[in-house]
């Protein structure tokens, strides 16, 4: 404790260590990756959720909850192994990580744009022969729900992969 023979500033740091939020400081400024597991599967989940309420309730509120998963998961993807917190300063192994991680995700959105087109696609030739009715995207929020969308699996599903190959870290100890 920085403040020793101060009763008042020994107190007030004793609160401060109690909320951890010197503990996260020390470790964001540390620039060591945090990984994550489940936090991106929540976010993803939130995403399907807002996509579904895009389509069945409310074009607005829809997109807003689609658009808070992509900010969230852009910013645990910033903290996880697959940002850059060091601002390029990555070494061999951490430049695969980032890599393989941004890949993951990268391939997850374009499998689920590649598939939501041919099932829009194939919803508007059944709403054209009447053969049932089928919600295809029309309004700019809905297009716009789906572009958060693909960032939002890109993201999340980025972190959660290079979180996932991130080794575990090694003790130094001194015999």
């Amino acid at each position: 404790m920085p403040y020793q023979g101060d009763p008042i500033a020994e107190k007030l740091d004793k609160i401060a260590e109690a909320t951890g939020m010197p503990q996260l400081s020390r470790r964001l400024n540390s620039a060591t990756p945090i990984r994550f597991r489940f936090i991106p599967l929540v976010l993803l989940a939130i995403a399907v959720a807002g996509l579904w309420v895009q389509i069945a309730l409310s074009d607005m509120l829809g997109y807003l909850v689609v658009m808070i998963a992509w900010m969230a998961g852009s910013a645990i993807q910033a903290f996880s192994p697959a940002g850059n917190m060091r601002g390029g300063q990555l070494d061999e192994r951490e430049v695969a990580l980032v890599r393989s991680g941004h890949f993951a995700g990268l391939l997850a959105a374009m499998g689920v744009a590649v598939l939501g087109c041919f099932a829009f696609g194939m919803a508007s030739v059944a709403n054209l022969f009447r053969l049932g009715a089928f919600w295809v995207p029309e309004i700019g929020t809905d297009w716009f729900a789906l572009a958060f969308f693909l960032l939002a699996i890109e993201s999340t599903v980025a972190a959660l992969a290079a979180s996932a190959k991130l080794p575990d870290a090694l003790d130094d100890e001194d015999e």
